[in-house]
């Protein structure tokens, strides 16, 4: 019974709950909605500070818009606060907030974040930014940080960059150029929220800044520079010029004698020597800043002009320190780079152990064309005149050297076959001399090792010189007719370690000067006379302290000259000579003056006479022998000679009216046609030149295959001595010392 009553009693508070709910509803089937129309609207970033917001509600009644009554609210009124007219929203302060529209029992919510609005500008970088501006050239960049920097970045926020006054800084974002002088305010700026800096701009001073390269050495005053003649130095390889910017002024001044080229900026010079190059750097804005600096250029003398590749040399330093060095084996040739002419001088020290033949070399030069029709020099590097002398035995040799001749290993050297015949007859030179320093009374080196070769060209003679010794004369027409350039010439003969290392190269060239060395090396000419000593069958010629002739000094009245003091020699043992090879035409001239009869008869060879023998280059017999017999048998004669001719011949004459104690004039000239050599001989009294006679004879190919080739000349004096003055030649072209 109990049960049943507190059923019922549920039931009856069922009931009147339902009654009460029909009754808040209004009629049955009545709906009400609220909605915020501009959610999106609203949940957009919005920044405490930033404008108000309209708030879009809508309430509807069964599907209608109605003006039902609504309400508004913001759970964070610190956040978002709800105008009074229930649709306006202000952003008070940073946070979220929930705004709540209801009507009845409907509602509708949007959460809306206030962000804090930006509280500070900073230029991170203003220490660097506010630094005096001298390099225009360089681009300032700000930095830039905002507060707060967790919602504040580069990435979402940009500032703007102002410069004051206008015209010193030109901005481009955040990028600063500087475009005048003075002192500048920068503004970086986001509203009314900024940072600031200033920054004073000025025009720097250009610098010339020199690089690091080898023989470039930087001085307080600049720079030296070591370069070798003739070759051009680009200058931008040398130095850098900085200053604010571009806008700067560059002066070069070369010094007299260097080449200074503005469009490429390089300099030149062909003539070695110190000279300067002095830059000069103004800036065009402020022409009070300006930079100078002195490069001082010492072009070394270039040595080489040629070289057969094998050669090493060490030229940038001063000319008494170059040196040049080569270690292949066989024949190795270079020139010396020096204008090829007809006059030059050049000498050089070799440093060899021996066992090699080291010298001096000629090579010819010719003028061609090329395809513009522009004239070039040609080196010839097949047919070189050659002097040299064997290192362990002071063998020497004048050789017309063919290359193409050379043995396939480059050990054997040859001369010109299709000029010399030298296949056909068998010899290598045109001079040789056995013993330069036991036989020709040369003196060389303390130190053997040591040699100072020189050849020395004077129009068609071309000389060579050792350790400053006279040792020959050639006159060659292949050479002599042409420009030619001197230079070097070894052959290892399989010991190319005892070449050694040239030093003390010495080359100039020009008629004076050449004329003046000639005169120191030779005394005048005084030195030219020599004995005649080629190899030991001659070895009674050697002229050792006087006791064969005895120089004498070259003066104006007497030319050069000698006087003969042997006493009792025999035709080989009293040879004389200039030790010259004549080539082609040429004419040779002398005064003789008897001064002693010492012959006790015509035994052996010790016949009175004093005579010039001519022979060819290979030493062969006699073309002719032109002189004089002074007394003994038969008489005084004058030799006229054929080769080989018997005394009987007429060309042994008479005195034809001649007084043989007096000075006598002696002339032999050489006249080649195309078949024969024509020799003409003249004697005539210095006193009475109306007392003369003179002879011509004839050599062709029948007497003397050779009869168009190089002669040496030499005298023989046996028996008799005399004064021998006025000793004079010339050659084909009419060069020599000859006085008419």
């Amino acid at each position: 019974m109990k049960n049943k009553q507190i059923t019922l009693v549920l039931l009856v508070m069922v009931l009147l709950a339902s009654l009460f709910t029909v009754i808040a509803c209004g009629p049955s089937n009545v709906e009400v909605k609220v909605s915020i129309m501009n959610k999106e609207q609203l949940t957009a970033k919005w920044t405490e500070g930033d404008a108000a917001r309209q708030l879009q509600p809508e309430v509807t009644v069964d599907g209608k818009v109605s003006d039902k009554a609504y309400t508004v609210t913001s759970s964070a009124p610190n956040v978002v606060e709800v105008g009074s007219d229930k649709v306006t929203l202000t952003a008070k302060g940073a946070g979220k907030a929930v705004i709540t529209l209801a009507a009845d029992d409907a509602t509708d919510t949007v959460e809306i974040t206030v962000t804090p609005r930006l509280s500070g500008v900073t230029v991170t970088n203003k220490a660097a930014m506010s630094e005096v501006w001298t390099d225009w050239t360089t681009i300032r960049t700000v930095e830039v940080a905002f507060a707060p920097a967790e919602l504040y970045t580069a990435a979402n926020t940009t500032a703007t960059v102002m410069c004051s006054p206008e015209g010193l800084i030109k901005a481009e974002g955040y990028k600063l150029t500087a475009m005048g002088v003075g002192t500048a305010t920068v503004t970086v700026a986001v509203g009314e929220i900024k940072d600031t800096f200033t920054v004073e701009i000025k025009r720097q001073e250009p610098a010339i800044t020199f690089e690091e390269l080898p023989d470039f050495e930087v001085t307080e005053e600049g720079a030296k520079y070591l370069a070798l003649e003739g070759s051009t130095v680009k200058l931008s390889d040398l130095y850098s010029i900085k200053g604010s910017d571009n806008q700067i002024t560059v002066d070069v001044e070369a010094s007299e004698g260097l080449t200074y080229n503005s469009e490429e900026n390089t300099v030149t010079t062909k003539n070695k020597g110190t000279y300067t190059v002095t830059v000069s750097a103004t800036d065009k804005i402020d022409e009070n800043l300006k930079a100078e600096k002195v490069i001082t250029f010492d072009f070394c003398r270039k040595l080489t002009f040629w070289t057969d590749t094998r050669w090493t040399a060490d030229e940038l330093k001063a000319d008494e320190e170059q040196s040049i060095v080569t270690t292949g084996d066989g024949y190795q040739m270079l020139s010396f780079n020096l204008n090829p002419s007809k006059y030059y001088y050049a000498e050089a020290t070799y440093t060899g152990v021996g066992g090699a033949w080291l010298g001096m070399a000629h090579f010819k030069t010719e003028t061609l064309q090329n395809e513009a029709g522009e004239d070039y020099l040609k080196e010839n590097h097949k047919r070189v005149l050659i002097h040299a002398v064997n290192t362990w035995s002071y063998d020497y040799q004048s050789i017309d050297y063919d290359t193409l001749l050379k043995n396939g290993d480059k050990s054997g050297w040859q001369m010109l076959g299709s000029e010399w015949d030298d296949i056909a007859y068998g010899a290598n030179y045109l001079f040789h001399h056995y013993k330069l320093n036991e036989y020709r009374n040369l003196t060389p080196s303390a130190d053997n090792s040591v040699q100072k070769f020189a050849v020395l060209r004077m129009g068609d003679f071309f000389m060579f010189f050792m350790n400053d010794q006279y040792v020959n004369t050639v006159n060659l027409r292949f050479y002599a007719e042409g420009d030619t350039r001197p230079g070097l010439f070894v052959c290892a003969n399989g010991n190319p370690g005892n070449i050694g290392v040239v030093r003390n190269i010495n080359f100039f060239d020009g008629q004076e000067a050449v004329t003046e060395k000639y005169n120191a090396l030779t005394d005048n000419g005084a030195k030219l006379i020599v004995n005649y000593v080629p190899d030991s069958w001659a070895k009674g010629s050697q002229n050792i302290n006087n006791d064969h002739f005895t120089p004498g000094e070259t003066t104006a009245e007497k030319g050069i000259n000698f006087t003969s003091t042997g006493k009792n020699l025999g035709f080989n043992d009293s040879m004389i000579g200039t030790y010259q090879l004549f080539d082609g035409n040429f004419s040779f001239s002398w005064v003789y003056k008897q001064t002693d009869n010492i012959s006790v008869g015509n035994t052996g060879d010790c016949w009175p006479r004093m005579a010039l023998e001519v022979r060819s280059y290979k030493w062969d017999a006699e073309r002719t022998v032109f002189g004089a017999q002074y007394g003994g048998t038969g008489g005084s004669r004058w030799l006229l000679n054929t080769p080989n001719a018997p005394e009987a011949e007429k060309w042994c004459e008479g005195q034809h009216g001649f007084d043989v104690t007096k000075a006598l004039k002696f002339t032999i000239t050489r006249e080649l046609t195309d078949t024969a050599s024509k020799y003409t001989m003249t004697i005539s009294m210095v006193d009475d030149p109306t007392v003369t006679m003179t002879r011509t004879i004839e050599v062709d190919a029948s007497k003397d295959i050779r009869w168009d080739k190089a002669v040496i000349l030499h005298w023989k004096t046996s028996g008799v001595n005399g004064e021998f003055s006025n000793v004079m030649w010339k050659s084909h072209s009419g060069q020599g010392n000859w006085v008419d």
